[in-house]
């Protein structure tokens, strides 16, 4: 009989498979050389054409009850997330589909609307700045998803 998975390894896992997910994605888009890193650079590396990309991809399960995106940068008092990438992209995974957003435009946003920033996440050890779904999908750009055009018009904020 398989052994429960505990609520980290459980997070985990399922955070996997929506990096693999996205790999996929971007293979059957014609993306090259697919690395998996699973490091603070980057979660995925690949190539389009002659560019080079990488990301960190990142769930958030209670944003649809919330209504925030949840964007971690410190954890048990270090800095993580958000503040240690040097990914190109920061992708979220949300209610089954994929958001972009250029980490240096995610990190400028931030400021630029003085997002609140609160303790969260596992025996909340780590800091979070809470981003309005509706406001965060305004400011990314949405990716393999199977949402109408018409009704993406309506983040436009």
């Amino acid at each position: 009989m398989p052994v429960p998975l505990g609520k980290f390894e459980a997070d985990l896992e399922a955070s996997q498979a929506g990096v693999r997910e996205f790999s996929r994605q971007i293979a059957s888009r014609g993306a090259t050389n697919i690395i998996l890193g699973d490091t603070k650079e980057f979660d995925v590396k690949w190539t389009q054409g002659k560019e080079v990309f990488t990301c960190e991809i990142k769930e958030d399960l209670l944003a649809e009850k919330t209504g925030n995106v949840a964007i971690e940068v410190s954890s048990r008092g270090k800095a993580s997330g958000l503040s240690t990438t040097t990914a190109d992209y920061y992708v979220y995974l949300i209610m089954g589909h994929f958001y972009m957003i250029k980490t240096e435009k995610l990190h400028a946003e931030i400021i630029r609307y003085n997002f609140r920033l609160v303790k969260g996440g596992d025996d909340n050890t780590s800091e979070l700045y809470l981003i309005p779904l509706i406001k965060f999908c305004a400011l990314c750009k949405p990716i393999f998803t199977n949402i109408p055009p018409y009704l993406l018009s309506q983040f436009k904020l």
